[in-house]
């Protein structure tokens, strides 16, 4: 009998030490939607809208799309994921979370003007969208290898 408790002990201690790398690369899935001159996104920041790649002329975009200039409210955000300390400010992401009032305005982030490929301003009815962004630490939840030690030698040390 204690053989068998033995060799479960040292099995959920090696599955406790069994590499996180596939955990660690979860991400949520991008937007569903972004404001007219971005694209849906995701990073261990979160999913967010990127702004789309610029233009120069019409003919670098799509059918149904002309490259014009629009004014996107820009945010900058920490990268997430698992940057050391003292780094979180270090590595940013542009979010675009709408586009600009008529006067340059945005309620969040700052107005930048990018030419890029969109629908002709006369078929679009210019959407001030704010995407949603979850919080990176979700994507890390679930017990790690540290966790899965610290459980075995709860269960452990109940049992004594």
């Amino acid at each position: 009998m204690g053989t068998l408790r033995e060799a479960t002990r040292l099995g959920a201690l090696l599955l406790g030490l069994w590499p996180d790398a596939a955990r660690a690369d979860a991400v949520f899935p991008p937007p569903d939607t972004c404001p007219p001159g971005s694209v849906p996104s995701t990073s261990h920041a979160g999913p967010h809208c990127r702004p789309a790649a610029e233009c120069v002329l019409s003919s670098m975009c799509g059918a149904g799309e002309a490259c014009e200039a629009v004014g996107l409210c820009i945010e900058d955000v920490p990268c997430g994921g698992r940057l050391p300390p003292g780094d979180a400010g270090v590595c940013t992401e542009p979010h675009v979370v709408g586009t600009c009032s008529p006067s340059g305005a945005c309620s969040v982030g700052s107005c930048e003007l990018r030419n890029v490929c969109v629908q002709p301003s006369s078929a679009r009815s210019g959407c001030a969208c704010r995407a949603g962004r979850a919080d990176a630490g979700l994507a890390d939840a679930g017990l790690g290898s540290a966790g899965a030690l610290l459980l075995v030698a709860a269960l452990a040390a109940r049992r004594r």
